[in-house]
């Protein structure tokens, strides 16, 4: 769906539709520059521009951006020569059509197509208004498009136009892969400019350059010269000393408080944008320390927040492990969670286990419940403890529960009481034996107490779980009897 954010987490989707092939490399536009965005996959948006390129699942459906398509298309303009075997292709529905055959074609780097007849013909070069052939106003084509101004991505002190890469004007600089250069202002060139710095050496042909009026010539000379990465100029004397290396404090002949020149400028400073992770100096691009990052173009590092941390160069803060956790501005490093603590992904500190659950070692992403029978009741804990005899407990206990009467855990870390059985009882809670009935009583299962045997029946032995009839012939007339009585002569009984 076209202009959607529902795709991927920090993803915009354009409003182009443009299948592509899988395992190819297409730029899909970023919310905003920098962002490191989570899915399948990780992604990262490149310096400057608003687009970034990713590979291709063949479960994602990536779309291309119209108005990159409009700045990168060139209408009327035709070139002839350079065809890839096979031109024209017949029946293409669209440029976008054109686009797509020309993307997955080998050695495709640019095309012609015409609406009215659904012609596209393949080119072999990347044209200029040099090409051989090139024409404008052309009734034989709706137009042209070099893929690379779609796709590719220029080098910093360059930008993108439909034609390809250009170089930034004199007085202008670019970050890579941007689609416009920016002035560079007085206040850039000034913080660029080391005075009184000199360094002797790496001379390109022709030093010095005589009757220079000012520094800005000087510099604009050194730009118009490919091998010249840095300028010393002499206000007095006007001269100017092209060299060949971008120096810094350890270049040899480097030396501050010069009386023979005014000062000194590195180019690089000026109309190159240094890459993410590091950061414009005097002395060229310096990279970030660690704790801190930046994006292409910085002029400072940023100190990463609470809950990341980063390494010396880090284009971008890494969040902290889920077990680990920084608490401070510019870490240069995540600290394990001690034991019976946890923490989750980018935490600022770590969260003491609850009762009932605990952490044994460093680093935990989560605390473990306790497992029945056992039972912490404090905070922070590293250890379960055992249930004593007596007691049980279920799963994440915080304390202990006393077996009732009628039942008993005999020995540690039971998770259960049993019941006593039929001939035997316990009165009282926490109780790790069962007691045998005396004789003359009896119990059912679970019992709290024994129960007498009531009059005309008996039970001989401990443990009873029932009490016996007297015999025809015999009698018991109390309760708790442990032996029948024969009648006396001259008297006689029923069973009981």
């Amino acid at each position: 769906n076209g202009g959607s954010n529902d795709w991927e987490s920090g993803l915009i989707l354009p409003d182009l539709p443009f299948p592509v092939a899988y395992n190819t490399k297409v730029e899909i536009k970023c919310r905003d520059s920098f962002e490191r965005v989570s899915g399948s996959g990780d992604y990262y948006c490149s310096g400057g521009r608003n687009y970034y390129q990713v590979p291709v699942q063949d479960h994602l459906k990536c779309l291309l951006k119209a108005s990159v398509r409009e700045m990168c298309y060139l209408p009327k303009v035709d070139f002839g020569g350079s065809d890839v075997s096979g031109d024209p292709r017949e029946n293409v529905a669209s440029l976008e059509a054109c686009i797509n055959i020309c993307k997955t074609v080998s050695g495709c780097k640019a095309f012609s197509f015409h609406e009215g007849s659904n012609r596209c013909w393949l080119k072999s070069v990347l044209f200029t208004t040099e090409t051989s052939g090139y024409a404008t106003n052309s009734e034989a084509v709706s137009g042209s498009i070099n893929m690379d101004c779609i796709y590719g991505s220029c080098e910093a002190g360059s930008y993108m136009t439909a034609h390809g890469c250009m170089k930034c004007p004199d007085g202008q600089y670019s970050v890579a892969g941007a689609t416009y250069c920016t002035d560079y202002t007085v206040e850039r060139r000034e913080s660029c400019f080391l005075p009184k710095v000199d360094f002797g050496g790496s001379d390109v042909a022709g030093n010095p350059r005589e009757n220079v009026a000012n520094l800005d010539m000087c510099i604009k000379a050194c730009r118009e010269d490919a091998s010249c990465k840095a300028a010393v100029y002499d206000e007095d004397s006007k001269r100017c000393w092209f060299k060949s290396v971008t120096f810094t404090t350890s270049t040899s002949g480097y030396r501050t408080d010069s009386e023979v020149v005014t000062g000194s400028i590195n180019m690089d400073c000026i109309y190159r944008s240094c890459d993410a992770g590091s950061y414009n100096s005097k002395h060229g691009c310096m990279e970030c320390d660690a704790g801190s990052t930046s994006t292409a173009g910085a002029w400072e590092c940023t100190k990463c927040d609470a809950g990341t941390y980063s390494t010396k160069g880090a284009a971008e803060c890494t969040v902290c492990a889920a077990g680990t956790f920084s608490n401070v501005v510019g870490a240069t490093e995540c600290t394990q969670c001690s034991a019976g603590s946890y923490s989750a992904e980018a935490a600022t500190a770590c969260t003491k286990c609850s009762a009932g659950t605990v952490s044994a070692d460093k680093g935990a992403t989560e605390c473990t419940k306790c497992a029945a029978g056992t039972f912490i009741g404090t905070e922070g804990g590293t250890e379960c403890t055992q249930c004593s005899a007596g007691s049980y407990s279920a799963e994440a206990a915080t304390a202990c529960t006393k077996c009732s009467a009628g039942t008993v855990s005999a020995d540690k870390g039971a998770t259960e009481c049993t019941k006593c059985a039929a001939g035997t009882f316990i009165g009282i809670e926490g109780g790790t034996e069962c007691t045998q009935c005396t004789a003359g009583s009896y119990s059912a299962e679970a019992a709290t107490a024994c129960t007498k045997c009531s009059a005309g029946t008996v039970s001989a032995e401990k443990g009873a779980t029932e009490c016996t009839k007297c015999a025809a012939g015999t009698f018991i007339g109390i309760e708790g009897g442990t032996e029948c009585t024969q009648c006396s002569a001259g008297s006689y009984s029923a069973e009981a």
